[in-house]
């Protein structure tokens, strides 16, 4: 299994590499929200694509984590609610029958 994630690794650097060569022509960025703050900067388009995409890969992790954790945290209240009532089981399970205690009484 180990065989086939390196070569998996080994071919999707081959692509970037790939990629990266075939696309360093030099792309201008703008970023303004008003005309107080503007931003502008040139960077092959390579190093766009790569940014953007680990970006999102980022923004989606984050949003997975914050979803594992919420259902952490609904697991784990659900496995103490299981583990009272599971008690609560056990308990009932104990006591005497009603019925038996009068014919006990009747004996």
């Amino acid at each position: 299994m180990g065989v086939i994630r390196w070569l998996l690794i080994l071919a999707v650097l081959f692509v970037l590499i790939i990629f990266g060569v075939e696309n360093m022509e030099v792309v201008k960025l703008r970023f303004s929200m008003t005309s107080l703050f503007s931003y502008e900067a040139q960077m092959p388009l390579f190093f766009v694509v790569v940014i953007s995409v680990f970006g999102g890969a980022a923004m989606a992790g984050f949003i997975g984590l914050a979803d594992h954790l919420r259902l952490h945290s609904r697991l784990r209240k659900q496995k103490k609610s299981v583990e009272k009532l599971e008690n609560e089981v056990k308990s009932l399970r104990n006591l005497p029958l009603e019925e038996e205690e009068e014919e006990a009484h009747r004996l």
